[in-house]
């Protein structure tokens, strides 16, 4: 949408060139949002002036078209000059062009702008200035200029300096277009007046986009980008007039605002953020580079947020590259996106006229249903001997289950094959459904040998880990359960752990805004069961190779010693809970011959077990005593 800010500026420009200077009025004049409290309508003299400039001379062009020459305008600190701009196919005569850009004709400039009519408004050339900035612009047409609408704009190239010095921040394109343009609404928010229907959301253009984008800075980074374009944007008027509405903003954010100021600039937020949908947007062909040796690229950003509905981003393709690292991301994509929640979170907070506290601010979460990342690789862009793998040799090692071997693994830093959170069913701002996954992260023997200082990793035999991770959790208001659906964790070479547990009588309070009413709710909270299955793929294999090594006797012998333990220690130290037996038992023969262990954990009580028993329980026999374990082999 920002693109067309400054084609409107530039319509405005070569439309109501005005003759006379005249004081700026204030932004309160320009925004006042009542009736008795708006000042009498500005001149178009109050817009623009041509300062000291002579009048632009207006002459014929062909049968149907006007001409004017030497036009230069004058806002502010802002003054745009165009030594010619041609209207073809208008009936206006050359009294009416006259009297549309002399400011002391009547009409505000609504009026002024809905009078111009025809059939190509051409701007070879125009240059604007505002402080420090200067920019220039070839070639701008506007197409069936009517009635308060444009059927086409199109301009190109153009090019901005920012900044003074040798080195100034520059910016340019190739081309810029957008058709469809609502003159009208498009200038509603800056409007000092309401404008007929401007305060419902609808579409100020069709479509806009911006083609061979080169951003500079001072320090020479360079940014380009192939094309925006973007499509189906709406906007509103605000309820006080843009300016105001950043009055107040700016008034409740001051450090010495009081309760009723800090109300009303979180209401003028909460107005500002509705007044805009972003409809569809995409940018295709981004490009970094810094004078150090730093590369970027994105090959695609979207956006895409349709009018009454969630919305989503996505980024597609980002690479990176630098003298010490190299990152890429095949994609990242948040889905499910709204607003809402934040804007009725703030209006509502708002409306009781109190400032907002911890308990008020957690409203303020935009609702958010899934992130996704597809995969990432990080990698060394070359080791201090020379080698691109970051290994001494130069060896690939580390594979997926851990072992030597594995092609490419030496080279990453680490890499991970994709994430998932999903979340839904919020309670005051607080997601009650999650589920997540976390897909083979791989870390690789380099990174993994300077963390392990201990050196266990390495006398297990492992030369990189490999790590998945799932968990599934929803609460249930009718049933007033927490359920752990499942929590996995599994590693390459070593094995797999999955929970699922039930904990009851969760009231919604659990999720609510008073702490007092969620620390009693989790109190009175039920341990109902818990359910653990271990899988084991190697990593106790090597447990025991490992102890009979630093031992020096075999592994069998460790496996029998340490299966003995299980049988007889066990049911020693869980004498008080029913199971202790049977358990010691399950673990032993898990030992002699490792596969699948499952166990189940029960409280005694039908009602479950609270966390208040738990906190209040004498000793852990006590609390042992209360449970009853099973445990089975497979």
């Amino acid at each position: 949408m920002k693109p067309i800010l400054p084609s409107a500026v530039l319509i405005l420009g070569c439309i109501a060139v005005a003759s006379a200077q005249a004081p700026k009025p204030r932004s309160s004049d320009f925004f006042a949002r009542d009736a008795e409290e708006r000042p009498a309508k500005p001149r178009a003299s109050e817009f623009f002036s041509r300062g000291d400039a002579p009048a632009p001379a207006i002459s014929a062009l062909g049968a149907d078209g006007l001409v004017a020459e030497g036009v230069r305008h004058v806002s502010g600190a802002m003054t745009l000059t165009a030594p010619r701009i041609e209207v073809r196919g208008t009936s206006l005569t050359r009294e009416d062009v006259a009297r549309l850009l002399d400011p002391a004709a009547p009409g505000d400039l609504r009026e002024r702008l809905a009078a111009m009519k025809a059939r190509e408004i051409v701007v070879p050339d125009l240059a604007i200035t505002l402080g420090s900035a200067v920019a220039s612009l070839k070639d701008l047409r506007l197409s069936d200029v009517g009635d308060g609408r444009i059927g086409a704009v199109v301009v190109g190239p153009g090019s901005v300096a920012l900044g003074e010095g040798a080195t100034p921040a520059r910016a340019a394109f190739a081309r810029f277009e957008t058709a469809g343009v609502d003159v009208d609404h498009l200038l509603a928010p800056l409007l000092p007046h309401p404008v007929d229907d401007a305060s419902a959301l609808k579409a100020a253009f069709v479509g806009a986009a911006l083609d061979g984008i080169a951003l500079t800075s001072p320090d020479g980074d360079v940014v380009r980008i192939a094309r925006v374009v973007g499509r189906d944007a709406r906007s509103r008027r605000t309820a006080a007039g843009l300016g105001a509405t950043f009055d107040r903003i700016a008034a409740g954010l001051d450090k010495a605002a009081d309760a009723g100021a800090s109300a009303r600039g979180l209401a003028a937020a909460a107005d500002l953020l509705g007044a805009f949908q972003v409809g569809n947007l995409e940018a295709v062909g981004l490009d970094y580079a810094d004078p150090h040796g730093t590369t970027g690229r994105i090959a695609r950003i979207g956006l895409a947020a349709a009018a009454g509905a969630p919305g989503s981003v996505r980024l597609d393709g980002f690479e990176t590259a630098g003298p010490d690292l190299t990152a890429r991301v095949a994609s990242v994509a948040v889905e499910d996106v709204s607003l809402r929640s934040l804007i009725d979170g703030m209006a509502a907070a708002a409306a009781t006229g109190s400032r907002v506290g911890p308990a008020e601010a957690r409203r303020f979460v935009p609702q958010v249903g899934a992130i996704r990342l597809g995969r990432i690789e990080v990698a060394k862009s070359g080791s201090k001997d020379g080698s691109k793998d970051g290994s001494k040799d130069g060896s690939k090692d580390g594979s997926k289950d851990g072992t030597t071997g594995g092609e490419g693994a030496g080279a990453a830093a680490f890499a991970l094959d994709g994430l998932e959170l999903v979340t839904s069913d919020l309670v005051e701002g607080v997601p009650t459904r999650l589920r997540f996954a976390m897909r083979d992260l791989s870390v690789p023997a380099a990174f993994v040998s300077g963390q392990d200082s201990s050196g266990q990793l390495a006398a297990l035999g492992y030369t990189a880990i490999a790590t998945s991770v799932r968990a599934d959790l929803a609460w249930s208001e009718a049933s007033r359960q927490l359920a752990v659906h499942e929590i996995a964790v599994e590693g390459g070479g070593m094995g797999t752990a999955k929970l699922r547990a039930v904990v009851g009588n969760v009231s919604r309070d659990l999720f609510g805004r008073d702490p007092e009413a969620a620390t009693r709710a989790a109190l009175g909270a039920t341990a109902q069961s818990l359910d653990l299955d271990i899988q084991d793929r190697g990593l106790l294999d090597r447990v025991l190779a490992m102890q009979a090594r630093q031992r020096g006797v075999a592994a069998e012998d460790v496996r029998i010693e340490y299966a003995a333990y299980a049988r007889l220690g066990i049911p020693q130290m869980l004498s008080s809970m029913p199971g202790a037996t049977e358990l010691g038992q399950a673990v032993a023969r898990f030992i002699t011959r490792p596969g699948q262990l499952r166990l189940g954990v029960k409280p005694l009580q039908p009602a479950g077990l609270s966390a208040a028993e738990v906190a209040a329980a004498e000793d852990p026999a006590t609390l042992l005593s209360r449970i009853a374990v099973t445990a089975t082999t497979e």
